[in-house]
């Protein structure tokens, strides 16, 4: 309540104070950001990693086709399950960086 005396003066500062009771009062200060615009920011944000997912999973998809086609390469067979650990590992950055 010191920046309502400060803006208003002693005297009118309680009489608001006495006026709101158990009442709160936020003052914007400028660094207040309405829950309705932290849930949108939420929400592009777990758009983004869903379909991130999406491409991943293709990508996984199509890297096992490719595997299964490569048939006894082993050179072939061992880059292609080092491209599906690579996206794995993707994935799991990725949702560590929005669970921060």
């Amino acid at each position: 309540m010191e920046l309502l005396k400060e803006l208003l003066g002693e005297e009118l500062a309680k009489q608001v104070t006495d006026k709101l009771g158990d009442k709160k009062l936020m003052l914007d200060d400028g660094k207040y950001i309405p829950k309705t615009r932290v849930d949108e920011m939420v929400k592009k944000a777990q758009d983004e990693r869903d379909s991130a997912h999406k491409q991943l999973e293709e990508v996984t998809a199509k890297v096992k086709e490719f595997e299964a086609a490569a048939g006894e390469n082993e050179t072939l067979k061992k880059k292609a399950q080092e491209l599906v650990a690579d996206n794995e590992r993707i994935k799991k950055e990725a949702d560590e960086r929005l669970a921060a």
